[in-house]
């Protein structure tokens, strides 16, 4: 008896999958006897069913992480990937007549000994202004970066998936510095320094 109950248990379940994965279309060309002979047994169990494969069924699924990024800058920039250690994707606003505003973005970096991250980013603040040393090193630094100084320069921002692929990617275009914060130092903390970068791109795309 148990056998034979199985059984039949079974069957039902395998005429109620079967049912759950056709489409309207082949259900329609199926004869009025193989309908009707099943018609009680979908009547009775097939909302059920369905709620129970939706809430046990198994769905391939792997989110984008906020860990897997990297942000690529210009060679002529400096800033290393394993420098960063946060950020976030681009944003904006809208005005009332429609005109797009595009916010700052923050990057953190971590502080190496070497190459040195802060004398990187101070290279590049020398770079982007235009008065803040008269020191033959810092005409040089200035000049190399004029271009960058006038119209920004651009990076990109890359989200991974778990094998390092590439499935996000955005191009910052125009960025020019807002503000520089080399961190604080605390002698009962001895975690790793830290440089705040932020920068206000002039435009921004998606690419995929």
């Amino acid at each position: 008896m148990e056998d034979e109950a199985r059984r039949n248990e079974l069957e039902e379940e395998y005429i109620l999958r079967t049912y759950l994965y056709m489409d309207a279309d082949t259900i329609s060309k199926l004869s009025d006897k193989v309908k009707s002979d099943h018609a009680q047994l979908i009547k009775d169990k097939l909302s059920d069913e369905k709620k129970r494969l939706l809430t046990t069924l198994k769905v391939p699924y792997e989110p984008k992480r906020n860990n897997r990024w990297l942000a690529r800058f210009p060679e002529k920039i400096g800033i290393q990937e394993w420098w960063e250690s946060e950020t976030s994707r681009p944003s904006c606003t809208f005005a009332e007549d429609g005109v797009v505003k595009y916010n700052p973005i923050t990057f953190k970096l971590r502080d190496a000994i070497g190459p040195s991250s802060s004398q990187c980013i101070n290279r590049l603040m020398i770079g982007m202004t235009s008065h803040l040393s008269d020191f033959e090193a810092s005409k040089r630094i200035r000049e190399e970066f004029k271009e960058e100084r006038e119209n920004g320069f651009d990076y990109k921002l890359e989200l991974l998936d778990p094998t390092g692929c590439v499935i996000e990617e955005w191009d910052i275009m125009g960025c020019k510095l807002l503000s520089i914060d080399y961190g604080k130092l605390d002698m009962s903390d001895d975690g790793i320094c830290e440089i705040t970068v932020i920068l206000q791109p002039d435009k921004f795309v998606q690419l995929y």
